[in-house]
């Protein structure tokens, strides 16, 4: 009896959108994604994080991450919505100006710590990678 696979490249069935074109050319790595409860956090919502910190703001910090405000927004509500306290706070009378929390200013610690643990001692797989790549 044959069998059916083969070595043969796979077809794909359903065509790249242009957002995956995008990822395809982006050089091999490796990403770090923290799960806590129904929040999945990443690279951008510590970025945000960071930057709502040292700007006191979430419209200034979208604005800097040249980010719609709404999305800045979502993107707080998302991964605060993981923690059991919150990760920022209003900063005195303004309802506008936030300040990170122990827990916020630890999460990005934390995080930064482990991705660049993650990053240097991925080196040999992201050197492989770059070989495995298709180039486009």
């Amino acid at each position: 009896m044959a069998s059916s696979l083969s070595n043969a490249e796979p077809k794909l069935s359903v065509p790249l959108q242009s957002d995956q074109t995008h990822q395809a050319q982006r050089g091999a790595g490796v990403r770090l994604k923290l799960f806590v409860g129904q929040a999945a956090i990443g690279i951008g919502q510590i970025d945000l994080l960071d930057c709502i910190g040292r700007t006191g703001s979430l419209v200034l910090a979208a604005t800097q991450m040249n980010m719609d405000e709404t999305r800045a927004e979502n993107l707080l509500a998302l991964t605060s919505a993981g923690f059991s306290k919150p990760l920022v706070i209003p900063a005195g009378s303004d309802s506008n100006l936030l300040e990170l929390t122990e827990l916020g200013a630890a999460l990005i610690h934390r995080y930064r710590k482990q991705d660049s643990y993650i990053q240097n001692s991925s080196a040999d797989l992201k050197d492989w990678l770059t070989k495995q790549q298709a180039s486009n």
